[in-house]
């Protein structure tokens, strides 16, 4: 895999690769939030989002999910919570901090509520608006890309059932991020600033072989 962008490079590069397809990779996250097995999945190539993946790749990001998830409840008898943060889109930021194709796969927690009614306090003038809708697979997610008007955020609450929420005002940087954070009582949310190295390695020595 060529280095197409920060984020690859930090992960495939310095072989901290825990499992990979033809075209994803799993690998621990930068800045765990005090949680062993918090991972990332990510593509090999340089895509904006999910939503940015060729259809003919969705079923081997759903294997790889799957694969992902089982894993971490074996390993830790919880299931997982996972979300994306979709790109920049115009002034309007999904919360990701790069544009690269990235699921997070956090075990034992679960924001969909908080999530919510952050979206409601969020909502702050006129016009303002978000949609949450039900999805199953990855297409709703990509058609919300092609037509380029907003940004998404897509969450996969524990037990599977997923949500892709399309929204028209800007969210910070690492928002769900911030929001496990509160949910756990830390300010230790972002990665660049509290990188959690120690628990990024016994999240790998705990994981490695597993898969």
């Amino acid at each position: 895999m060529g280095v197409c962008c920060q984020l690859g490079g930090i992960l495939y590069e310095e072989g901290r690769v825990l499992y990979e397809s033809d075209n994803f990779f799993v690998a621990p996250t930068i800045g765990l939030i005090g949680i062993e097995g918090y991972l990332l999945m990510l593509s090999k190539n340089c895509f904006h989002g999910f939503g940015a993946i060729p259809e003919i790749l969705h079923q081997e990001a759903e294997d790889v999910l799957t694969h992902t998830k089982r894993v971490l409840r074996d390993s830790y008898g919880v299931e997982s919570q996972v979300f994306e943060h979709g790109p920049k889109v115009c002034n309007t930021r999904g919360g990701s901090c790069f544009d690269h194709a990235h699921l997070h796969i956090v075990p034992g927690v679960n924001i969909m509520d908080p999530l919510a009614s952050e979206f409601m306090r969020r909502m702050t003038s006129i016009n303002d608006a978000y949609r949450a809708e039900r999805i199953d697979g990855w297409r709703k997610v990509s058609e919300i890309v092609q037509q380029g008007k907003h940004s998404y955020l897509m969450a996969e609450e524990p037990g599977g059932k997923r949500v892709v929420i399309e929204v028209n005002y800007h969210l910070p940087s690492q928002f769900m991020r911030r929001i496990i954070g509160q949910q756990r009582g830390t300010d230790e949310w972002d990665f660049a600033v509290f990188p959690q190295k120690e628990l990024f390695e016994r999240t790998l020595d705990r994981l490695r072989g597993r898969f």
